[in-house]
């Protein structure tokens, strides 16, 4: 993790410069002092009432304003883990997006995932970021200004068929674990806002989208109900030539809809604890390309 000299590490919303960055030195103190379970309780509690306290943090080269104790990926930023959690799928999507194409992030949260991927892809890369929570599309538009990215559009959208949905904050420390599903059992919900909701291919025509390289879905169950009604309706062409599916939450799902892609012609190629990655094999015959099948195929067959 790096940082600036000018940075003062954490102040409180609507305090901070815009242009100042934070030190990465408080980082290991504010782990130990909320997070530590060798703290008392009363203490590590304290952060549910500091949510709106952040830090600029620049990680890998990648700029991001973090609200560490209101997001799981701020966290991760904060404590320079986040491009190891999910090494594989980084690994994974950069080699997708390498010759450049359509990049659709549905459940982009707070950029954590797609701003690196515009960073570091080809400059002919197009990403399309889709999150429906209107607390993590303003930290989104702001990381992505942070970064000076082209070509990167953001739909405050959830994709869904209604057209106002219930965006539902089942856990008050992470924004982003908001779902469309009311999730029970954690003790953490919050109650819920209301969001306009729009089907992926309706999203898709009015960006005018003509092909998809890479699709990433993480939307807290809702998987299903988002990716379905695109592929009945979707023409072939427009089918993604690779996806990555959080799979975390598929108890949640009403059809397999892993299960479906494999019919409709998708190949698993890897699986991690929390997510599935598959290529569309009609894709990768017409480009006269198994690179992506070849590379991730024996990790899959292990698993």
């Amino acid at each position: 993790m790096n940082s600036t000299p000018e940075g003062r590490g954490f102040k409180r919303e609507g305090s901070m410069k815009e242009r100042a960055f934070g030190n990465a030195r408080w980082a290991s103190l504010l782990n130990f002092v909320f997070y530590d379970k060798r703290m008392p309780g009363v203490i590590r509690g304290w952060r549910r009432s500091i949510k709106n306290l952040r830090a600029d943090i620049e990680l890998d080269g990648v700029r991001f304003r973090c609200y560490p104790f209101d997001n799981a990926h701020d966290l991760a930023i904060l404590q320079g883990t986040l491009f190891e959690s999910e090494r594989e799928e980084y690994r994974f999507m950069e080699d997708q997006l390498r010759d450049g194409g359509y990049f659709i992030d549905i459940g982009a949260n707070v950029g954590a995932i797609c701003i690196p991927l515009a960073l570091r892809a080809s400059a002919t890369v197009r990403v399309i970021a889709i999150e429906p929570n209107p607390v993590n599309v303003k930290r989104l538009q702001y990381n992505a200004s942070l970064n000076n990215i082209a070509n990167f559009a953001i739909l405050p959208y959830a994709v869904g068929s209604l057209q106002k949905a219930p965006l539902y904050n089942n856990n008050r420390n992470n924004s982003g674990q908001a779902s469309l599903y009311k999730i029970d059992g954690s003790g953490l919900a919050a109650g819920y806002i209301e969001v306009e909701a729009k089907p992926l291919l309706y999203l898709l025509s009015q960006g005018q989208v003509p092909s998809i390289n890479l699709l990433k879905v993480d939307i807290e169950g809702y998987e299903d109900k988002a990716l379905l009604p695109f592929f009945r309706e979707a023409p072939r062409t427009l089918w993604p030539k690779a996806i990555v599916i959080e799979h975390a939450h598929k108890n949640l799902w009403e059809e397999d809809c892993i299960a479906v892609m494999k019919e409709l012609g998708y190949e698993i190629v890897s699986i991690t604890s929390m997510n599935t990655m598959l290529v569309n094999l009609g894709s990768t015959r017409r480009q006269g390309d198994g690179l992506s099948t070849q590379r991730y195929a024996s990790k899959a067959l292990s698993n």
